[in-house]
């Protein structure tokens, strides 16, 4: 059997627009759909990629932190070995000090005043003793100790006539400054 297009030509000029445009319509969709997952994939390996810098980046951050903490603590520990051998040094001093202040005090004191007692405070000693002959032997020992490199200017705290012995003395207390002297060293 003869099939034969009864259809106006019309018709079928109609339908075979319509199904282009169908065709077209779902080729778009596709096209436009697969450009989505497209995008989609692009935009996940690239939010991937900084995820993994960022967890590089936050690696390395916490690694600079446990530096930063040990670098803190050596600072903390040479600050405290610093002080300690500050320590040691001024003990070092201190320890030779007492011998040559000790002379040049004796050396200072003249004839007829002796002392009753020397207290070291700070940089500086409280001496207490006693004159025969008043005020002028107290003088020259504060003026021997104020030409004595070891020592600064003596202050007089007290001074006061008593009798000692059966013999009229004058008890003084003096505070005056330790200092170190200045080596001059020869040139050779």
């Amino acid at each position: 059997m003869i099939r034969i297009n009864l259809l106006p030509a019309h018709e079928v000029k109609q339908r075979f627009i319509l199904r282009t445009q169908l065709a077209v319509a779902v080729l778009l969709i596709v096209v436009t759909a697969a450009g989505c997952v497209w995008v989609m994939y692009l935009q996940g390996q690239e939010k991937s990629q900084r995820m993994a810098a960022l967890s590089q980046v936050e690696a390395e951050i916490a690694a600079l932190e446990t530096i930063v903490k040990e670098v803190d603590a050596f600072k903390i520990k040479r600050n405290q070995l610093q002080k300690q051998i500050e320590v040691v040094d001024g003990l070092k001093q201190n320890q030779r000090r007492p011998a040559p202040v000790l002379d040049a005090l004796s050396r200072s004191l003249p004839d007829q005043v002796w002392l009753m007692s020397i207290h070291e405070k700070g940089k500086g000693m409280r001496i207490t003793g006693k004159s025969l002959n008043g005020n002028v032997g107290i003088a020259t020992f504060m003026e021997n100790m104020g030409n004595s490199p070891w020592f600064g200017t003596a202050e007089l705290v007290e001074s006061k006539s008593e009798v000692f012995l059966n013999r009229p003395v004058v008890s003084f207390t003096l505070t005056v400054p330790i200092r170190k002297p200045k080596i001059e060293r020869a040139t050779s």
